[in-house]
């Protein structure tokens, strides 16, 4: 699986969208997808706080 097909399962998959949210390097080794660290800043913070963005409500 890519980067591309996982962020494409996610928009469909509730549970893996929030997976890949706030967990987004187990997520991808789960995957099978080689992340290296320095690409996604700090992994230990969630990336997304603001419920708003997951319930797709959030338009800029």
């Amino acid at each position: 699986m890519t980067i591309n097909e996982l962020i494409k399962s996610a928009i469909k998959d509730k549970k893996l969208r929030s997976r890949l949210l706030n967990d987004p390097m187990r997520t991808c080794k789960y995957c099978g997808i080689i992340i290296y660290v320095g690409d996604l800043g700090n992994p230990d913070l969630p990336l997304f706080t603001d419920s708003t963005v997951m319930q797709g409500g959030y338009q800029p």
